[in-house]
Formats: C-alpha cells, sequence, structure tokens
C-alpha cells in the first residue's frame, strides 16, 4: 500500500517520537535525582515524580 506524501511526514512523526521514547523517559528520572537529594525526599516521593513524568508523556501522546 504506498503512502501519500503527507502520510510519509506523519509515519516519520510518530516513529520519530516512539523511538526518542525511552529516551526521554530515562532522562526524566535521572534529573529528578540531584533536586530530589536536596529536598530530602523519599524514595517514595522519587518514584511518584517519576510516575507523573511518565504519565505525562503518555497523555501527550
Amino acid at each position: 500500500m504506498p503512502f501519500e506524501k503527507n502520510h510519509r511526514r506523519l509515519l516519520l512523526a510518530v516513529c520519530t517520537a516512539l523511538f526518542f521514547m525511552p529516551f526521554m523517559m530515562a532522562a526524566g528520572g535521572n534529573a529528578v535525582l540531584r533536586p530530589c537529594e536536596s529536598l530530602h525526599a523519599s524514595a517514595r516521593q522519587l518514584g511518584l515524580v517519576g510516575a507523573s513524568y511518565s504519565l505525562g508523556l503518555a497523555c501527550s501522546n
């Protein structure tokens, strides 16, 4: 089934977003470590920050 020109761009955008999703989620988890340490956050609170970031990414796609 050949794709129209507009569909190729859409397919490229979707594939690119799906490729970068794991990298964005890993970066978000690493980025919150230092601020949570300075705020003396518990492991549960750190997990909630990571989960809310993942939920935000999932809802935006």
